[in-house]
């Protein structure tokens, strides 16, 4: 096998390389520079990061070497000190930040990974071009030199050479503040606690990241102001310490001169798209992020974590293709709970709640069919009907889109008989006839009730706003015809936690109560809501066109899915990972070959 490229020795790079050598696949690591001996680089390894090296085997000889364990991220300002986070409260083995020099993590997974035959390390290998094959990345050069590759993975920093070569431009987020870094010594009485804190003044901060030998100290800068603070020298550094880093005042004269500083230029920027064929961006080459707290560090092994998990069987089945490497970005994007997206039909429950805070009076069946996406069987046409009526109404009412039963039995039978399609038919008949019944209930309007303004619509709006958290940012036209109302994944499992756990007699906790008791209704016969809800105690469930999955437990549990590829093939693996409690012959998803099966979808990773 052609042995992958990483370029970049950084934390991400490494562990990429190692986990790709442990599971046999050839992997050369170039890195640039002769060793990983570079000052100021992220010190800071989270619990996360213990965590997942101690999985792998790496924690206790990684913990064996000199590092300082830091339990307390503080704030000192002069109104008082705040504490906003406590590591000692973790439910962890490692409930501290272990302060190590990089250099010192990077030489102890480098000789781990040299204990593999499929590991290449090669340093002072500086990459100054792609080599490339009909569109197709299939190697790097090194001078002169061409190293050909199954995959080139790019790991090499917030300045990419690999990056811009690939011409895979990054997109600036702005920063405000840069970092004039420099080291002080530990002394005896220094305080005890102190272990990752920030002390603010009017215009700087200092930021001190406690260390085995000496304390690492950042002073912040405005933007561009390095040249500034270079022609007024080091006394107003050792001023801003004297003033409010009291014990540190002691030694601040031993910061002397301006060359024992160094600037980190504090970059936020992203990639838009990480990959090109035969070319993957992980860590900083693909997102830089801002350097406090020692999210780069953690970022970037969460990447490659996330790239090995897709790029090993890709690589055992014969190759990488571009839907691995989309699936890497993915796969890390899709951890983003604020992201905005169109819930499609999965929103229908909170709709259902926000007609009857608007005077709907449904309850039971027929409130279940006000959110459901029906399948169309004779039943749920009934029902719908049942709902109109109520109001006074027929199926001519109805505005939304006619088609056939959403069963596909039941649409190929409609078609043989030449029976048409249908409002009453399609599947949001029961929320369009709710919408109806609502108007009527208020003596709104019914000729224009899909209009995003009117009173039916706002009221809408307004409550799916409330519920989720978040704003509807965006509105557009559903499948149906009526109003589509944007909010975030995280928003949509609030809402469902919201109707999991609201009080029986409000209109949410009507509505949770109307889809656990008649799921059927919810969906239709087979279908994976119906299912589930029938299946899993006190669940509450809605699908949504384009792979929208949202479900939640009494307890507030909630999760909310969207599928990036729009596929709902997923849906039933991916809730039962995250759920836990799903009858396998629900999780249980087949992938066929020539009708026969030949594997299944696996949910791989974590719930975000």
């Amino acid at each position: 096998m052609t042995p992958v490229r990483v370029v970049g020795g950084g934390p991400g790079g490494m562990l990429l390389a190692h986990l790709l050598a442990r599971a046999g696949i050839p992997v050369t690591l170039l890195e640039a520079h002769k060793d990983f001996d570079r000052r100021f680089r992220g010190d800071s390894l989270h619990p996360w990061t213990l965590e997942l090296l101690d999985q792998l085997g790496l924690a206790d000889g990684l913990l064996a070497l000199p590092h300082h364990p830091a339990r307390w991220f503080r704030f000192h300002t002069p109104a008082g000190t705040l504490t906003p986070t406590d590591y000692g409260a973790l439910d962890s083995r490692f409930p501290y930040v272990a302060l190590m020099p990089q250099a010192r993590f990077l030489d102890y997974l480098a000789s781990e990974s040299l204990r593999y035959p499929s590991f290449e390390l090669r340093t002072g290998a500086r990459v100054s071009g792609l080599v490339e094959e009909d569109g197709v990345v299939t190697g790097v050069r090194i001078g002169e030199e061409e190293l050909p590759a199954s995959l080139v993975v790019a790991a090499d920093g917030r300045f990419s050479k690999v990056r811009n070569l690939a011409g895979l431009p990054a997109r600036s987020l702005g920063a405000q503040t840069d970092i004039l870094w420099f080291e002080l010594p530990h002394r005896d009485t220094d305080p005890p606690d102190a272990d990752v804190d920030l002390y603010f003044g009017a215009d700087h901060y200092v930021g001190l990241l406690a260390g085995p030998e000496n304390w690492q100290v950042g002073y912040s800068l405005p933007k561009g102001g390095y040249a500034a603070a270079r022609a007024a020298g080091v006394e107003p550094i050792r001023a801003f310490l004297r003033e409010h880093v009291g014990w540190l005042a002691d030694r601040a004269d031993l910061l002397a001169e301006f060359g024992q500083t160094t600037l980190l230029s504090v970059e936020i920027a992203r990639v838009d798209t990480w990959h090109r064929p035969g070319l993957l961006l992980i860590g900083d080459a693909a997102h830089v992020i801002s350097p406090v707290g020692g999210n780069g560090i953690l970022m970037a092994l969460q990447d490659a974590v996330a790239a090995a998990n897709r790029l090993v069987p890709a690589l055992r089945s014969g190759g990488v293709h571009e839907t691995d490497l989309i699936a890497v970005q993915a796969d890390r994007q899709a951890g983003r709970p604020e992201a905005v997206f169109f819930p499609r039909s999965a929103l229908k429950p909170v709709q259902a709640a926000a007609m009857l805070r608007a005077g709907l009076d449904l309850d039971g069946e027929l409130l279940a069919l006000a959110a459901a996406s029906h399948s169309g069987e004779p039943g749920h046409l009934d029902g719908a009907a049942r709902i109109l009526a109520g109001a006074g109404l027929d199926e001519g009412f109805l505005q939304n889109t006619p088609d056939l039963p959403l069963d596909a039995d039941l649409a190929a039978a409609w078609r043989v008989a030449g029976t048409p399609p249908s409002s009453l038919a399609q599947n949001c008949s029961g929320k369009h006839a709710a919408m109806l019944a609502t108007c009527v209930a208020n003596g709104w309007d019914l000729a224009t009730y899909r209009d995003p303004g009117h009173p039916l619509q706002r009221a809408v709006r307004a409550h799916v706003e409330a519920l989720t958290g978040a704003d509807a940012t965006h509105v557009a036209v559903d499948g149906c015809g009526a109003p589509l109302f944007s909010t975030t994944v995280a928003g949509l499992a609030r809402a469902f936690a919201a109707l999991a756990t609201a009080d029986p007699g409000t209109p949410e906790g009507r509505v949770a109560a109307a889809i656990r008791g008649n799921p059927w209704w919810l969906g239709g016969t087979g279908r994976l809501p119906t299912r589930l809800i029938e299946a899993v105690p006190g669940l509450i469930a809605k699908d949504g066109a384009e792979g929208v999955f949202a479900a939640a437990l009494p307890d507030g549990r909630a999760l909310a899915v969207k599928v990036l590829d729009g596929s709902p093939r997923p849906l039933p693996a991916i809730v039962a990972a995250v759920l836990g409690t799903v009858p396998e012959e629900i999780a249980h998803v087949p992938v066929l070959g020539h009708g026969v099966e030949v594997g299944s979808v696996e949910a791989v990773g974590s719930s975000s």
